[in-house]
């Protein structure tokens, strides 16, 4: 049994990628002797992270800057890069989702019922405290009843966009991003083989 670099688990030496993580498991003869690779793609800026882990024959189609992620298309695979910020420096988390390994694409909003619960406990709070202390300013009651109506409408109103990659051998891979963004994303992964 191995270990993977970028998340600690335990993977088995014959895995190609990280069931935990989705990191691709590969050693440092496979890297050298995989030279980056110049594309022609229409993408711009493709980062040197990515670059070395192209195959000579992959050509980078699309490329999406959603609201927690970077994602390149390529003509076999998917990369999500994910940064985050340090001290000192930046660190990438790169997933690496083969189009064969995809099961399935799920688009999906995701609701705030932390918000809506949140709320209705405040005003039946208030609604409690305001028969327990007969002498509770009425303004303080009002107060409490408007900010949790508030709360329940901005939790029944505000909803998150995402998409869900399910990958075969990994927890589903959640990305978050304008409707037009995913929707191009995943026609990307519907088309491939």
């Amino acid at each position: 049994m191995a270990t993977c670099p970028n998340c600690g688990k335990q993977v088995s030496e014959k895995d190609e990628l990280c069931p935990d993580c989705g990191y691709r498991l590969i050693d440092t003869k496979t890297v050298e002797a995989t030279k980056p690779v110049e594309t022609s793609a229409p993408v711009k800026d493709i980062p040197k992270e990515l670059q070395k882990y192209l195959y000579e024959d992959e050509v980078v189609e699309a490329q999406f800057e959603l609201k927690d992620c970077f994602v390149y298309a390529t003509n076999h695979r998917l990369f999500i890069f994910r940064g985050y910020m340090h001290v000192s420096s930046v660190e990438y988390r790169i997933q690496d989702l083969r189009y064969k390994h995809v099961s399935s694409v799920e688009y999906g909003l995701k609701k705030y019922y932390s918000l809506i619960v949140g709320g209705l406990i405040l005003i039946l709070f208030s609604f409690l405290m305001n028969n327990l202390l007969p002498k509770m300013p009425s303004d303080l009651m009002i107060l409490l009843v408007f900010v949790g109506v508030l709360l329940v409408i901005v939790g029944l109103i505000y909803k998150k966009e995402r998409l869900l990659i399910h990958v075969v051998g990994l927890k589903p891979v959640e990305i978050e991003g304008s409707r037009k963004n995913l929707d191009s994303l995943m026609k990307i992964i519907r088309v491939k083989p």
